[in-house]
């Protein structure tokens, strides 16, 4: 595997541990709804609210992980992979 392979594997796994964590997010959220857990300062929504940003930060990198990988890690180009080509004369 190359270091891009490894680094998009490392945001999937970043992202799919971001939607994992959503289901805290939400459930903490049912509890404090249901009076079930109760915080002097915060209120259900701000948590449904973190699990939306969770959600939508884990789909953005399981989705463009690939991208983001892209624009970081450098790629090697097919001139310096050693193609013999007229071109490269």
């Amino acid at each position: 595997m190359t270091p891009r392979m490894y680094f998009v594997l490392v945001l999937r796994g970043i992202g799919a541990w971001k939607l994992v964590h959503s289901l805290e997010d939400f459930t903490t959220a049912w509890n404090i709804h249901e009076k079930l857990y109760t915080l002097p300062y915060d209120t259900s929504t701000s948590f449904i609210n973190l699990g939306v940003v969770n959600i939508l930060a884990g789909a953005f990198l399981l989705v463009g992980a690939s991208a983001i990988a892209a624009l970081v890690v450098p790629g090697v180009h097919k001139q310096e992979a050693g193609s013999n080509d007229a071109t490269n004369v």
